[in-house]
């Protein structure tokens, strides 16, 4: 079938270029190529798929500049850190549930798995949630720019009886210190070693903050024996029997100050902060630390570039054939390939993970691939809302192929929707919509896109009284496998009658991607008297009995399956 060429067309040797290019400027994997698209103002989402020496390695990745219509905020599942853990999809309904329109988010903070509890410093609404434990950590302030670091934060509780040291705000009581409990860790310690504690009840309202202090007055000091109930307004100094650090035995009654100090004073104007370890400072990678650092697996970070520029980062990982993961040096390298000269490393593993709204949608969805096959309920989140007013006026188009991976000389389909200012859903425009490619032919009416038979990466752009939108394709020859389908079935075996027909479809893979292709583009072939094949896929068994083999290709990519006593047998 043929349309009016529509597109505009480049000289051959432009399309002569592959689009499998290593790096282009924004990673470090070999035969990458990637796509993407704005999410919001000054926010582009970018896919990358490509391969390093483990595998295929797909990743996501969210950039933005900070500016009032983005706003990025740490969630986690409840007021209460022990025991609080969800999925992201329902940690961003639940910000949807508080009126906020959610465009992205990914894991946060390494967790203690038993107790949820973060292993690093938590800061919420500029209120100091848990300390920073002595990790680095990542924090942003009321216009969205983040600042890295190790805050190294600390606390005294001091008072006319003395001084005390805290080791640790609201994480789980070991022998390491002395522990300082809220009602942002729980309504009880969890505590059930023998210890001290002196239960210290707030005399103002003022938030907790690096680089303020609090008022309180001690209710009650001695020995404890097991958990500790804690008060709405109420606080639990405690320490381990075990503990060598030096406790201070405040009196009933006694008026406390408790105050808390950080390395740097810009950790005092942090409004969300997580924790993390150092993945890339100074421009330079630093992966020591990092989970032993060698694994190859899902891994998600924030980097930030020296203009100010922020990257949410994701690559899924441990799934054979899809993608394999990277180690902690490979996931700087790649952070450090984007231009980050700051990276802090968030959890990984099945933690990993990346929802979005595509433009033109109301709803966030999980567009990773986790590696417990399901969303992991995890300690805590970052995600990134809009303050832009959603009005239902077309401002942008979002195409959406079928396929990114096309064979030369083939056709996908495309789907064209119309998204607001806010980037959310609109309703199309009535006027004409003209789409131009860089390379190939485009029927509007069918919202097709024809490739030509040279590779290279193709840029679709759709326009319509000034509002446009695009989106990219890879035209490419390498094909890594095929595989046979009767309709959505894998057809590993078929059992035929003499004269049986069956059709027969192939697809073909890409980076474990399915590639636009048709049967007639490939090499169908019969050997042996058992029947013939036409170039549709169309197999017709022989009358009499017979053995031979059916082999569908591409170049020098072919499957094949056998047939024996009208019995075809698939040898993968």
């Amino acid at each position: 079938m043929n349309f009016p060429r529509t597109a505009k067309k480049l000289l051959a040797s432009v399309l002569a270029v592959s689009c499998l290019m290593t790096g282009a400027g924004a990673t470090a994997f070999t035969n990458a190529f990637h796509y993407g698209y704005d999410i919001g103002q000054g926010t582009t989402y970018t896919r990358i798929e490509g391969k390093t020496g483990a595998g295929v390695q797909r990743t996501n990745y969210i950039s933005y500049t900070p500016n009032s219509t983005i706003s990025p905020m740490i969630v986690y599942a409840s007021d209460k850190l022990y025991g609080s853990k969800s999925t992201i999809t329902a940690a961003a309904h639940y910000l949807e549930q508080q009126g906020y329109q959610v465009i992205a988010g990914i894991n946060a903070d390494f967790f203690v798995m038993n107790s949820s509890i973060p292993i690093g410093l938590v800061i919420k609404d500029g209120e100091l949630i848990s300390s920073d434990a002595w990790q680095y950590a990542v924090g942003f302030t009321s216009n969205g720019a983040a600042i890295t670091g190790q805050p190294t934060m600390g606390m005294k509780l001091s008072g006319s009886s003395g001084t005390a040291t805290i080791s640790y705000y609201n994480k789980t009581r070991t022998a390491a210190g002395i522990y300082l409990l809220d009602r942002h860790y729980d309504t009880t310690s969890h505590t059930s070693q023998p210890g001290k504690a002196a239960v210290l009840e707030r005399l103002d309202s003022t938030p907790l903050k690096a680089g303020g202090s609090i008022r309180l007055r001690v209710v009650s000091n001695g020995e404890s024996a097991g958990a500790i109930n804690i008060g709405e307004n109420q606080m639990v100094m405690t320490m381990q029997d075990k503990s060598t650090a030096n406790w201070v035995d405040f009196q009933p009654g006694e008026e406390v100050t408790l105050s808390v100090t950080a390395s740097s004073p810009g950790w005092s104007d942090v409004v969300y902060a997580v924790g993390g370890k150092s993945l890339v400072h100074g421009g330079a990678v630093t992966p020591d630390g990092i989970d032993n650092g060698g694994g190859h697996t899902g891994r998600t970070a924030v980097g930030v570039k020296p203009d100010g520029t922020v990257i949410l980062y994701q690559n899924d990982g441990s799934r054979s054939g899809y993608s394999a993961g990277l180690t902690a040096k490979e996931l700087g390298v790649e952070l450090q390939a984007l231009g980050c000269a700051e990276a802090i490393c968030l959890d990984g593993g099945g933690s990993s993970v990346m929802s979005m709204r595509k433009p033109g949608t109301n709803d966030i969805a999980t567009i990773s691939r986790p590696s417990d096959g399901s969303e992991r309920p995890c300690a805590n989140y970052i995600f990134l809302v809009s303050n832009a007013v959603p009005d239902g006026q077309p401002a942008h188009f979002f195409l959406e192929p079928a396929h990114y991976y096309v064979l030369p000389g083939a056709a996908v389909d495309f789907e064209i929707r119309a998204a607001d200012s806010a980037y959310g859903a609109a309703f199309m425009p009535s006027g004409t919509i003209t789409y131009t490619a860089s390379a190939g032919d485009v029927d509007p009416l069918g919202q097709v896109f024809y490739a030509y038979p040279e590779p290279g990466t193709v840029t679709l752009t759709a326009e319509s009284d000034g509002i446009t939108g695009q989106t990219q394709f890879c035209v490419t020859e390498d094909v890594n496998s095929i595989t046979l389908k009767k309709g959505e079935t894998t057809v590993n075996s078929l059992q035929l009658d003499p004269g049986d027909e069956v059709e027969l479809d192939a697809w073909l893979y890409h980076l474990g991607m399915r590639m636009a292709s048709s049967d007639q583009m490939l090499e169908w072939k019969v050997t042996g008297d058992i029947g013939a094949v036409d170039l549709n896929g169309r197999f017709v068994a022989a009358n009499t009995s017979g053995s031979g083999e059916l082999t569908v290709g591409y170049k020098n990519t072919t499957h094949t399956i056998a047939k024996s006593q009208y019995r075809i047998s698939a040898f993968l």
